[in-house]
């Protein structure tokens, strides 16, 4: 080989080294996945709202109508309005109206940026907390492009969502930052932070133990070995208890919030061991709905009785194998058995053993839950990367197709939430006897005045569903609209 050729082959070494060094760069990795995420949830902006949830959070509400004034500002702390008590949620839709009015495209990009917020903050936390850049791009990646994410982000309403975690993975950020600097500060900052979230939406009253899990792994703050854990663990519930009180006194208000607004359901209408039963099952199917998220909905029926016991068996036997083998291997791989105790235990505030509602699961539940699962699956990428078992060109061309592939299935689902009409739609193709889709498919009809397609829609819903009020309501209003409009020669 002549000394020009061979120059010529250093010099494309050195740019193809360049170029990979600076891909695999906080800046560069931060850009790609600001630009995924826009190019997934962009469409938002030209999406109506979807009435469901929307009007009594939003457009029928005058309270957030009016904008953010000090009536409203007080207001926000009510308890019990919509069986919730998340004041910094409502006071956030006050400011929305107060800057974009009624008009849903500001409402929906402000979900949006929250969205893209809490990804790069993700990226950040996991990065410092682990040292592994891969790792963090990977687990927000997972996190952030994802169609389980559609529901959270899209539907306005679920504001909450994005805004407990922006404040609950700041909490994160500032707990790792006061492990290494002891700042009263940082301290403070945590408690704040978990004030914020708590109060945009209840989810995060698990972060204490969280922290704990934390302290396991990656800050390395206790082993699991007996005499360590002995030793180590009491000082670290100790610093912990403010959190803990916190997180109680959100459990309590929740719970006036939710009974006194009719939401909490007692025993005699769903069985203790029908919560058990469905929440064994929830907690693998949004595994499966994670690797494979196909027939994704807006609400998932209870099955109350449904469930076979087989079913609940061999769903308890994969938890406890898999459970079992991260604790086996957790001296060599510690994140697996991070990401597991980081996802049972903030799925525990949504997993139906105090249910509320009747739907027996949500998309919106895993927003914060996932990214114990991403953390996992990121981690086992990474292992493979590092091993040498599979070429990196061969692994860089999987990564890009599934990427590719999850971002196309992401912007589908994203897109059902465009108006009422395509989320029932969508509901509906999914399972045609879903009641809540006929209803709302119906309200659809009702809206636009074709008040025979409504009337179907109805009756079909209480066909499935006799004992669904809502819906006998709305049938009474929509046929005294027909008798009117016959009586009036229409």
């Amino acid at each position: 080989m002549s000394d020009s050729a061979e120059a010529e082959r250093a010099d494309h070494d050195s740019i193809r080294v360049k170029l990979l060094s600076f891909v695999q760069t906080p800046l560069c990795l931060s850009i790609l996945l600001s630009v995924s995420i826009l190019a997934v949830y962009g469409q938002v902006s030209s999406f109506d709202y979807v009435y469901y949830d929307d009007s009594t959070y939003v457009f029928q509400n005058p309270n957030v109508l009016t904008g953010l004034s000090l009536d409203n500002f007080l207001w926000a702390f009510n308890v019990g309005y919509q069986a919730n008590w998340h004041p910094v949620t409502w006071i956030s839709h006050q400011l929305d109206a107060s800057l974009f009015g009624i008009s849903p495209a500001g409402h929906h990009m402000v979900n949006l940026l929250f969205h893209l917020a809490n990804s790069l903050l993700l990226f950040w936390v996991m990065r410092r907390s682990t040292g592994n850049i891969l790792l963090g791009a990977g687990v927000a990646f997972l996190f952030a492009v994802h169609p389980l994410r559609a529901e959270s982000v899209a539907w306005i309403a679920e504001r909450k969502d994005v805004l407990f975690m922006f404040w609950g993975i700041l909490a994160l950020h500032f707990y790792v930052r006061w492990v290494d600097s002891k700042k009263v500060s940082d301290y403070l900052a945590v408690f704040g932070l978990l004030a914020l979230s708590l109060m945009s939406k209840p989810m995060l009253v698990t972060l204490p133990v969280l922290l704990l899990i934390f302290d396991y792994w990656p800050l390395n703050r206790v082993s699991l070995e007996f005499e360590d854990f002995r030793r180590r663990t009491p000082r670290l519930i100790l610093e912990k208890l403010p959190f803990f009180a916190l997180s109680i006194a959100s459990s309590v208000m929740t719970v006036i919030a939710q009974d006194r607004g009719g939401a909490l359901h007692s025993l005699s209408k769903l069985p203790f061991d029908a919560r058990v039963s469905n929440a064994i099952v929830a907690y693998v199917k949004y595994i499966g709905m994670m690797i494979w998220p196909s027939n994704l909905a807006f609400d998932y029926p209870h099955p109350v009785h449904g469930t076979s016991g087989l079913t609940i068996l061999l769903c308890s036997a994969l938890l406890i194998a898999i459970t079992f083998v991260f604790w086996w291997i957790r001296d060599r791989h510690p994140y697996f058995l991070m990401g597991w105790a980081w996802y049972l235990v903030t799925m525990i505030p949504v997993i139906g053993l105090v249910q509320v509602g009747y739907q027996s699961m949500a998309d919106r539940y895993t927003y914060f839950s996932q990214i114990g699962l991403s953390l996992i699956l990121a981690y086992a990428c990474v292992l493979v990367l590092d091993s040498g078992f599979v070429h990196r060109r061969v692994l860089l061309a999987l990564a890009v197709g599934v990427s590719a592939l999850l971002m196309v299935a992401t912007f589908r689902q994203v897109e059902t939430w465009r108006n009422l009409d395509s989320l029932m739609d969508h509901a509906l193709a999914i399972d045609e006897g879903h009641a809540k889709a006929h209803f709302g498919k119906g309200l659809a009809y009702y809206f636009r005045n074709e008040d025979k397609e409504a009337k179907a829609h109805f009756e079909e819903a209480l066909r499935i569903a006799p004992h669904y009020k809502e819906v006998r309501h709305q049938l009474g209003l929509v046929e005294q609209r027909i008798r009117q409009r016959r009586f009036q020669g229409y």
